[in-house]
């Protein structure tokens, strides 16, 4: 997981792949909604990945 401020959630997916060739997932409130809706109220957002990028705004909440 890696952290990065809200406005800068975006441009960090792409440099993560374009630097470093690695595909972040960015979790926020839209991801978890339609994740739950795909698969289910129960499903761990968490699970359905193994690299995510979140802002710092999701972790304060």
């Amino acid at each position: 997981m890696v952290c990065c401020p809200p406005s800068m959630v975006l441009q960090w997916r792409e440099e993560m792949e374009d630097r470093f060739g690695l595909l972040f997932q960015i979790i926020d409130r839209a991801y978890v909604h339609r994740i739950r809706k795909e698969r289910g109220f129960n499903v761990n957002p968490w699970s359905t990945n193994n690299q995510f990028l979140i802002s710092h705004n999701l972790i304060k909440e």
